[in-house]
Order: structure tokens, then sequence, then C-alpha cells
């Protein structure tokens, strides 16, 4: 009589397998966008790829373009339109102007498909790093800080805003 002796890979309980990320963690997504500025050396070359990133953001359908979507607090018309999936968050967001719109690409960028939980608590950096708010006046800079208020109260907030 012959035995068979079978092998059998022993895989490791759930909770012992280290989580896996889907997208690169925000400080590295910021760092990313800190060395890309930094790397110019003119501030016309910065406002230049500013404006390529303007031009890169989707357009947002009109009908998400209304007041439930408009951020308070903003010199220009800032819409953000925030969904989680699952656990993740998803953003759409347009404005009426270039300069905000640039901006609001590069918050996309970092925040996109996010965990709601990490956008939360997150020390968004890049913006004073890369020196992009030293031409706004205070005005725009609350408006700015409005749009990151809007996001990371919708993060922390278990109702949709």
């Amino acid at each position: 009589m012959v035995a068979v002796v079978r092998s059998i890979d022993i895989v490791p309980a759930p909770s012992s397998i280290p989580a896996i990320s889907s997208a690169p963690a925000i400080d590295d997504i910021q760092q990313e966008i800190v060395d890309e500025f930094t790397a110019i050396d003119d501030a016309l070359s910065e406002y230049e790829l500013l404006l390529q990133y303007a031009a890169s953001l989707p357009k947002m359908d009109a009908e998400a373009m209304g007041a439930s979507h408009l951020v308070d607090g903003c010199q220009s018309k800032v819409w953000l339109k925030l969904e989680r999936q699952g656990t993740r968050l998803s953003i759409e967001a347009e404005s009426d102007t270039l300069i905000i719109r640039g901006i609001l690409c590069l918050l996309i960028k970092v925040l996109d498909k996010q965990p709601c939980a990490e956008i939360a608590k997150c020390n968004l950096f890049f913006l004073e790093k890369t020196n992009l708010l030293i031409t706004f006046d205070d005005t725009r800079a609350a408006g700015i800080k409005a749009i990151e208020r809007t996001i990371k109260k919708y993060c922390s907030s278990p109702d949709e805003i």
C-alpha cells in the first residue's frame, strides 16, 4: 500500500495579514507635490504648472453645481461633491476661478479615494510648503481653509453634509 501525502499551504489567519492600502499615503502624495513645485526655479513657472493642473480638472456636471454643493466662506465660487465609497472619499470639485481650480485639482490628487478616517485627521501641508498660498490675500486663503474644513467635516461625520 502506498501512502499519498499532499502538500498543504498554510495561509495565515485574516487578522494576521497586513492591510494593503489601495492608495498611496496622503503624506507621500503631498510630498510629491511639494517636490514637483519646489523643483521649479521661478514663480511664473509654478503659476503655469498650477494652471496646467486647473486645465486637467474634469468639469463637474451642471446638476452637481447647485447650492447644496457650494462651499461657504470662499471668495470664488467653489462646489464640492463629496461621497463615501465604503470607507473612502470620492471628490468632485469645480470653481469659477482658474487658480482655485488648480488648487482643487491638487486637493483631489491628495485626498480622492483616501480613507475618510485618515483625511479627518491629516495635516494638509503641501500648500504651505509649495508657497502656493503666498500670493493669496487673507480672504482667498480663508476660502482655501473653508474647503479643507468642509472636506474634513464630511469625513469626520457619520452622516453626509
